[in-house]
C-alpha cells in the first residue's frame, strides 16, 4: 500500500537509515567489490553530479569546516581570544603548535585539515589560539633564533 502521508514516510525512512547505517555501508561495500564493472560508471556519475552541484557542495563544506574551526578555537580558548595579546576578532584567530612542530604535524596528517583533525582526536594538548599577527611574530622569532648562529655579523662602518 502506498504511503498517503509523504512527510511520515520521509521521517520513517530517515529514522530507519540512521538506525541501519553500518549495515547499509557493509552491503554497499560488498556489492561494489563484487561488481567492479560499475566502478567507472559510478565515478563518472559522481563527477557529473559534483560539476552540476559544485556551488551547493562547496557551501556545505565551508559551513562544516567553519563549525570545526569554531569548536577548536572555543576549546583551546573559551574566551575566543589570542593567548598573547588577547585580540578577540574570530576571523583573525588560528590554532598554533606550541612546540613549533607544525610542518611535521601537517605532513603526518596527510592532507587532513587541522580543525577536523583536532575534532577527530579529541582536542589533544600542545596547541594554543593565537591571532595571525602573533602567530607570524612567533614564526619570525623562531627563524631568527635558529639562524643566529649560522649567520655572520656584518658591521657597517
Amino acid at each position: 500500500m502506498p504511503w498517503v502521508d509523504q512527510e511520515r514516510r520521509r521521517k520513517y525512512q530517515a529514522k530507519w537509515t540512521s538506525e541501519h547505517r553500518q549495515h547499509l555501508r557493509d552491503y554497499h561495500r560488498e556489492y561494489n567489490n563484487s561488481h567492479p564493472e560499475n566502478k567507472a560508471k559510478n565515478r563518472t556519475r559522481g563527477r557529473i553530479y559534483h560539476r552540476q552541484n559544485a556551488p551547493w557542495i562547496n557551501e556545505k563544506k565551508r559551513v562544516r569546516d567553519d563549525g570545526f574551526r569554531f569548536q577548536a578555537l572555543s576549546h583551546y580558548s573559551p574566551q575566543l581570544c589570542c593567548a598573547w595579546c588577547f585580540y578577540s576578532n574570530i576571523q583573525a584567530l588560528c590554532i598554533d603548535h606550541i612546540a613549533n612542530n607544525g610542518a611535521e604535524h601537517r605532513k603526518a596528517m596527510k592532507g587532513d585539515k587541522i580543525y577536523r583533525w583536532l575534532n577527530r582526536n579529541g582536542y589533544p594538548s600542545g596547541f594554543q589560539v593565537l591571532c595571525l599577527n602573533c602567530n607570524w611574530i612567533k614564526e619570525i622569532e623562531s627563524r631568527r633564533s635558529s639562524t643566529m648562529g649560522a649567520r655572520h655579523k656584518i658591521d657597517i662602518q
